[in-house]
């Protein structure tokens, strides 16, 4: 996880939405946010460019859901996301995991241009950069033995229930 990183941030996807489009158009055209690497219907490559990166970008598509926050923190990228994603996954997944998700706002211009130099403050120090990726990979491993827990335990219950 903690290997060198060839891109800043990453987007592939098959599927476009305004949101999607929008937030990638902005950072696209944010020079401070190079190299990056975005590539609509480039699904083959995608765990590759995925754990290439040190941010993914995850915002909404059909709903705030989207599979690729998991698949960011598997490998070690921290998930940038839109408002309504990080809302969703603040209501399902513990504070100490998402308190180390990125957002991006996009409900406005205003916002979005805020959110962009917000963003481009924090990829300025590489240092600080690396630390909130190794934070996030901390709480990651940290909920994923937590839910292993439970669920044993809970498979556990259930076995005793069944052989009574």
């Amino acid at each position: 996880r903690q290997r060198d990183r060839q891109y800043l941030w990453s987007f592939v996807s098959s599927h476009r939405t305004l949101v999607r489009s929008r937030l990638v158009r902005a950072l696209m055209a944010t020079p401070q946010l190079v190299p990056s690497f975005v590539a609509w219907n480039a699904m083959h490559n995608f765990s590759r460019i995925l754990c290439s990166s040190h941010l993914a970008l995850a915002p909404s598509g059909n709903s705030p859901d989207t599979w690729r926050a998991v698949e960011a923190m598997d490998c070690g990228a921290i998930p940038v996301m839109d408002a309504p994603a990080r809302e969703y996954y603040s209501r399902w997944l513990p504070r100490a995991l998402t308190a180390h998700f990125w957002e991006l706002n996009a409900s406005s211009d205003a916002s979005l241009t805020l959110s962009i130099r917000t963003l481009v403050d924090k990829v300025k120090n590489r240092s600080h950069l690396d630390a909130s990726r190794v934070a996030l990979a901390n709480a990651y491993e940290q909920w994923q033995r937590e839910l292993q827990s439970t669920i044993r335990s809970r498979l556990d219950a259930l076995a005793v229930k069944v052989t009574i």
